[in-house]
């Protein structure tokens, strides 16, 4: 995982906030809830929500980004590299993570094979 400081980690943390405050503006592309953004998926089909905003584990604990660490919740598969940010028991699939680094979230969507939604830089690296 890169350093936090590091232009890959806040080049991380810019695609995931660009993400997140596309899908929670309100408007006609999202009707259904303004304060959560759609689940992103990979290309091999691992899914994940990540959220940041004021009522989410995020830093900073605002409204409105950039955002360098993230909320994660429900993952369609286990993500063991996430465990220190675990919240609670039970397995990874039925849980959230907090306050999880923008470099960790992105090293495992490129590890799935990068997500189209959000750009070039989930195939930046060595993923295949």
């Amino acid at each position: 995982m890169a350093d936090e400081t590091s232009g890959e980690a806040v080049g991380d943390a810019a695609a995931i906030s660009a993400w997140i405050e596309h899908h929670t503006k309100p408007g006609e592309d999202n009707m259904r809830d303004p304060f959560c953004a759609p689940r992103i998926e990979c290309v091999d089909g691992f899914r994940v929500s990540v959220q940041a905003g004021a009522y989410h584990y995020c830093l900073p604990r605002e409204m409105c980004g950039p955002w360098t660490h993230f909320e994660c919740g429900f993952p369609s598969a286990a993500v063991p590299e996430w465990l220190e940010w675990r919240d609670g028991p039970g397995p990874d699939t039925e849980t959230v993570f907090g306050w999880v680094p923008a470099t960790a979230i992105m090293d495992v969507i490129r590890q799935h094979g990068g997500a189209a939604a959000l750009g070039a830089l989930t195939m930046r690296g060595d993923a295949a």
